[in-house]
């Protein structure tokens, strides 16, 4: 069995960037730092991490920190540094629901001028 890990995605449990918005509310940034292939394994590896960003913003200690926020108060943004594979971007679009059921928000970022 391969580990969960991808050059792009080296920790799955750690939180790579949470920072509180002028609004109140939470934006919670998974950085994909290499490129991202379409494969089974990169798939899973992503999953993985957003499963444990949004066992996070379910805990105790979010709740805590932040208070008991709406679901739109709180976004999950998947940044990526290289342009991500056209089935990494189907998979984000196919996680909407998965990620509202948990009380948060996911959408991708691509800055184009990095590469």
């Amino acid at each position: 069995m391969q580990e969960l890990s991808h050059p792009g995605i080296p920790d799955i449990y750690a939180l790579d960037i949470l920072g509180k918005r002028c609004d109140g509310g939470v934006d919670l940034k998974i950085v994909v730092s290499q490129p991202l292939d379409g494969s089974e394994h990169s798939q899973r590896v992503l999953l993985a991490k957003i499963e444990n960003y949004l066992n996070y913003r379910n805990s105790d200690e979010f709740r805590m920190e932040f208070g008991d926020l709406a679901p739109d108060q709180v976004c999950i943004i998947v940044s990526f540094t290289h342009a991500p594979d056209p089935v990494i971007i189907e998979l984000l679009t196919r996680c909407d629901r998965w990620v509202a059921e948990h009380n948060a928000t996911i959408r991708d970022e691509f800055n184009r001028n990095n590469h």
